[in-house]
């Protein structure tokens, strides 16, 4: 699996991750924030790879 690839399983999972987290509010805001601040830094990195 190229690195592309491989980054857009790993975006999959960790917005699923986020999603999860939002709906069951079971975690603290702090823990959404890293969560969403990883997801961007996939996407970021994504957006790198494919331009």
């Amino acid at each position: 699996m190229n690195q592309i690839e491989s980054l857009k399983v790993q975006i999959e999972k960790e917005r699923r991750k986020l999603e999860e987290m939002l709906s069951t509010m079971s975690l603290t805001m702090e823990d959404v924030l890293t969560q969403s601040r990883e997801l961007d830094r996939l996407m970021e990195e994504y957006i790198g790879l494919t331009n």
